[in-house]
């Protein structure tokens, strides 16, 4: 039985590799502070559920041309299992969008969590449109809606709740591999999101 689609092909003349942090590694060569180091700081104080950060690294001919980052369950994300991981900080460069090194992406991550049984998140605004068909093409289903909320009046501390789960719809491939989503918020505070993981027929952490 196939636990979930076939790798995408990359483009000619590109590569594919994941990144991960080490002891004196918090962010790759080059990437900013914000948000790179802060999520190189949370992995190395134990900030997130599991020591899975890492991100997706696509070059061509030596020149970095897409990224898509994995993020563990931390307090941000409630509704996160403590295995799950979402995406996050996903980019392209401009003269390659539209080439699909998203779904390639997307589909390596697929590849990697096969019969982990894990649930893999996708957050994404209502507006974002590109990035919402990115989500369907790779086999994400949508699973609520939701906002951001504040804490202590802090935006840096706010966390994610869903406020309108869809339900659990049916499994994207029988008995391998669930859909789900979570939220993300418009600048108003409210969200929309589509999702999509190996959630072996379980629900995930506070979805309905």
């Amino acid at each position: 039985m196939t636990l979930g689609p076939e790798r995408a092909p990359l483009p000619l003349g590109c590569s594919l590799s994941f990144w991960r942090p080490g002891r004196f590694r918090l962010r790759p060569e080059g990437f900013p502070a914000m948000p790179f180091l802060v999520w190189g700081w949370c992995h190395a104080l134990g900030v997130f559920a599991t020591r899975d950060y890492g991100i997706v690294l696509i070059f061509q001919d030596g020149r970095l041309v897409h990224r898509t980052c994995l993020l563990p369950a931390h307090f941000r994300f409630p509704f996160m299992g403590p295995g799950d991981l979402q995406t996050a900080g996903i980019w392209t460069h401009p003269d390659q969008r539209g080439t699909g090194l998203g779904l390639v992406a997307l589909r390596a991550v697929f590849h990697q969590l096969q019969g982990s049984g894990r649930t893999l998140w996708y957050m994404v605004r209502e507006d974002n449109h590109a990035s919402i068909r990115l989500a369907e093409k790779a086999g994400f289903h949508p699973w609520g809606r939701g906002r951001k909320l504040t804490s202590l009046g802090l935006g840096m501390l706010g966390a994610f709740h869903i406020t309108e789960p869809s339900g659990r719809p049916s499994a994207l491939w029988p008995e391998a591999w669930d859909a789900c989503t979570a939220p993300v918020p418009k600048a108003s505070g409210s969200a929309a999101g589509l999702g999509a993981g190996p959630g072996r027929g379980r629900p995930p952490s506070g979805c309905g």
